[in-house]
């Protein structure tokens, strides 16, 4: 083939269209046939995960999540009364409300709660300061307690406290209790019969074909560390409650320093006083003196000796008194300056036992509004 003709072969050869070939097609219809394979097992095993679970495991994942449930939401989720997953409000006895605590569907479980453990405690825990002094002391914040203070977990303690002092027998289980589990068996194993709860350990539990795990009051609320919490809170309520008396104590002794202050310028002021007195004794001598110079020197006689001599002796005495008074009115101006600087120290003290006194209200505040939270 000449040069020429090649050429023109070239040119009439249609261009390459983009795209995938066979091949290429091919390979990737194989990988994703794979891969819809694999998947399908592992969502089959999956779903097998919950039922391959021995009863005692799934009761165990279900406590978990009651226990995780509760310290959250402050109460325990109410029972699912028509098997949707989640939970009918006021229900205490049904199916686990797998959907309300995000469990496997498959995951089916009855569930009985004490009555009224499913339901916002309400604001039920309140610190409780140890006197009435120690009340005072917060009153200052009493205001905002009752403000910040949100339902949580310290509220649910308080719940299973006063369920705890007036327990009420848990139905198939013959004692109180917080809530119960029973495993009735995978799908086709009398799913929809109403097992009911029998005692762990008792003679109708050896019996039945069920196995229950039951949580008594106690028991939950040491899960979910109510009694290290509130006795943290307790112990912060103890400490505003020092720092409250703090403050009185820093407040009598700036009470005594400002009485000492008025002393102190009581005792200058009768020094000033003393002073002035003798400067006028002093002076006063000075004159007889003169007085009965002046006599003597007109032959006043005898008479006016002795009251030149008399005079001289209280100028003497006046004087001698003149200069203690005058220490006197210094100690007392040093006096003065001490007693001032002592209320500017007592005055600081209290400010600091103020400010010390807020820190340990504010803490009692922070640890009421943070619950069961670390």
């Amino acid at each position: 083939m000449t040069p020429a003709r090649a050429s023109a072969v070239r040119l009439r050869r249609p261009p390459r269209m983009g795209g995938w070939t066979l091949v290429e097609l091919a390979v990737v219809l194989t990988i994703a046939a794979v891969l819809a394979v694999v998947l399908l097992r592992t969502l089959g095993n999956s779903r097998q995960v919950v039922d391959d679970q021995p009863p005692a495991a799934q009761l165990a994942l279900a406590q978990e999540s009651l226990l995780g449930y509760a310290q959250a939401q402050a109460r325990l989720p109410a029972a699912d009364h028509d098997g949707d997953g989640r939970e009918d409000a006021g229900a205490d006895s049904g199916w686990l409300p797998v959907r309300t605590l995000s469990l496997p569907a498959r995951l089916r479980l009855r569930y009985r709660v004490a009555t009224g453990l499913s339901a916002a405690p309400g604001n039920l825990y309140q610190p409780a300061w140890p006197d009435t002094t120690a009340a005072e002391a917060g009153s200052a914040h009493a205001g905002n307690l009752a403000a910040v203070a949100q339902v949580n977990g310290l509220d649910l303690c308080a719940r299973l406290a006063a369920s705890a002092r007036a327990p009420v027998a848990m139905a198939g289980l013959g004692m109180p209790a917080a809530f119960a589990l029973t495993a009735v068996g995978p799908p086709g194993h009398a799913q929809d019969a109403a097992a009911a709860a029998t005692l762990p350990g008792s003679q109708a539990a050896a019996s039945s074909a069920y196995l229950t795990l039951a949580t008594g009051l106690g028991e939950l609320a040491a899960r979910l560390a109510c009694p290290d919490r509130v006795a943290r809170l307790q112990g912060a309520v103890r400490e505003a409650a020092m720092g409250a008396d703090m403050i009185r104590l820093a407040q009598v002794h700036l009470d005594f320093r400002k009485l000492a202050e008025e002393q102190a310028e009581l005792t200058k002021l009768n020094a000033g006083t003393s002073v002035a007195f003798g400067g006028f004794d002093v002076a006063y001598a000075g004159a007889e003196i003169a007085l009965a110079s002046s006599e003597l020197a007109g032959d006043g006689g005898v008479l006016a000796a002795v009251e030149l001599a008399v005079s001289i002796a209280e100028l003497a005495n006046g004087t001698a008194a003149l200069v203690l008074a005058g220490i006197d009115l210094d100690d007392a101006i040093k006096g003065v300056a001490k007693a001032d600087t002592d209320t500017a120290n007592a005055e600081a003290n209290l400010e600091r036992m103020q400010a010390l006194a807020q820190r340990t209200r504010q803490r009692v505040l922070d640890l009421d509004a943070a619950g069961l939270d670390p």
